[in-house]
């Protein structure tokens, strides 16, 4: 709906026919896909993402940006077309972690 679209659906709890967004948005609205799957994320990234970003381990960043660019080719997408942002698995807190109080 946001390019223009005029989407069906008929589902278990909603049906909607011809779907339209109006007003359109002024511009273009990028798409970021975050995450770190290999098969559906990545392929979703390679298909619909304007950006990505990728959560792994720091060692793993090259190999999950090949992984992309290979559904980039499957998809026959420039994998130039996206960026990417990494944010390393290490530079996460966990969330059971809090901090200590004075």
């Amino acid at each position: 709906m946001l390019r223009g679209e005029r989407p069906s659906l008929d589902g278990k709890w909603y049906t909607v026919t011809d779907a339209i967004n109006e007003p359109p948005p002024i511009r273009r609205v990028p798409v970021m896909i975050g995450g770190s799957g290999e098969r559906k994320t990545f392929r979703m990234v390679a298909q619909y993402a304007d950006s990505a970003n990728i959560i792994c381990p720091v060692d793993q960043i090259s190999h999950k940006l090949d992984v992309i660019a290979g559904h980039c080719e499957t998809h026959g997408r420039d994998r130039s077309s996206w960026s990417s942002a990494a944010s390393p698995i290490s530079a996460w807190r966990p969330l059971t972690t809090r901090p200590a109080r004075a």
